[in-house]
């Protein structure tokens, strides 16, 4: 029997999921609206997938734990921005800039 596949894992649609990543990318020659466009792009899709949309709106059962899991992950997000961002800092400062002087 033949798996069926997946419309948010296994298709072009889940490169939607990096709207936010090309948003972020032309921040500086797009409005500000674009961007937030992209985020919306984003969750939403990043919510479909985790809520188990499978088929014109059928969710799985399993939708209240995936659903919470999505949540806490997407609630995480600023949390980890500012560690991440230092991370890089010190990096660059210790590594890419130190070799590279304009």
């Amino acid at each position: 029997m033949a798996k069926q596949k997946d419309m948010y894992r296994d298709t072009w649609v889940r490169y939607l999921g990096y709207a936010n990543e090309v948003g972020e990318a032309f921040r500086p020659v797009v409005p500000a609206r674009v961007v937030a466009y992209s985020y919306a792009i984003a969750f939403g899709i990043s919510a479909f997938t985790g809520l188990g949309v499978k088929k014109f709106g059928r969710v799985l059962p399993s939708f209240v734990g995936k659903g919470i899991t999505v949540a806490v992950a997407l609630c995480c997000i600023p949390i980890i921005v500012s560690p991440i961002d230092h991370m890089v800092t010190f990096a660059m400062n210790h590594t890419y800039r130190m070799w590279y002087k304009p």
